[in-house]
């Protein structure tokens, strides 16, 4: 093998896992209609996290179970891109009636961003392309609300 090829697998194996995805995020959600069960969506890598609770049997307490899916490296890499165009993620919160949701957004540790939604939210363009692109992984069960 050429010296060149050693050095291309080389930086393939070592950085490969690295370039999937340039944005890392994790969209946290409260509230919603009984039964809704999705708490925390995360993207770390091409691995999409999905951290939620089942509804209780009568008279016992909720389980926690987490949810992971492993995506193409394309399908990572826009859903990152899309993260990191939030630029409108608190465009129409705690603005008029509150509909009881409440979106947490953070995008490569930087400090989180907050959304005490009104009916209609997402009001900005990029937000709602994000989670309709993320909808597309989830189980329709665990998509946010209107999606």
């Amino acid at each position: 093998m050429e010296m060149r090829q050693v050095f291309l697998t080389l930086a393939l194996f070592l950085f490969g896992s690295s370039m999937v995805c340039a944005h890392e995020f994790v969209l946290v959600m409260r509230g919603g209609e009984p039964g809704w069960a999705p708490e925390t969506i995360s993207l770390k890598g091409n691995v999409l996290a999905v951290r939620y609770k089942d509804p209780p049997p009568a008279g016992m307490s909720q389980h926690e179970k987490i949810l992971t899916t492993r995506l193409d490296m394309t399908a990572a890499r826009r859903l990152g891109d899309l993260a990191a165009s939030l630029d409108d993620f608190e465009h129409g919160c705690g603005i008029g009636i509150l509909d009881g949701m409440t979106y947490t957004f953070s995008l490569d540790g930087e400090p989180p961003r907050h959304c005490n939604a009104m009916g209609g939210w997402p009001k900005g363009a990029n937000t709602r392309a994000f989670l309709v692109a993320l909808s597309a992984h989830l189980p329709k069960m665990l998509r946010p609300p209107s999606f």
